[in-house]
C-alpha cells in the first residue's frame, strides 16, 4: 500500500507511542529535546541522546554566542 515502516528509535521516541508514527510522512512522536522523523537526533540546544532523552547544554548566556552546543 505504499506506507513506510515507522522504525522509530527507541531511544529517542515516547515509549508509548513506540510502535505508532503520524500516518502522513511517518514521523515519530519525539521525547521532549529530540527530532527527526525517526528520532534520532537531538534538538539544537540539546546533546548527547541517550534512552533518558537529551541533555539540555544550559550554555552561560554572557559567555555564550548562542545556546547551541556540540551534538554528541
Amino acid at each position: 500500500d505504499g506506507a513506510r515502516a515507522c522504525d522509530c528509535s527507541p531511544e529517542g521516541t515516547d515509549p508509548t507511542q513506540l510502535l505508532s508514527c503520524q500516518t502522513l510522512g511517518g514521523q515519530c512522536f519525539c521525547k521532549p529535546g529530540i527530532s527527526g522523523r525517526t528520532c534520532d537526533r537531538c534538538t539544537p540546544g540539546y546533546y548527547n541522546l541517550t534512552s533518558n532523552g537529551c541533555t539540555p547544554c544550559d550554555c552561560h548566556s554572557g559567555g555564550a554566542k548562542n545556546g547551541a552546543c556540540n551534538v554528541i
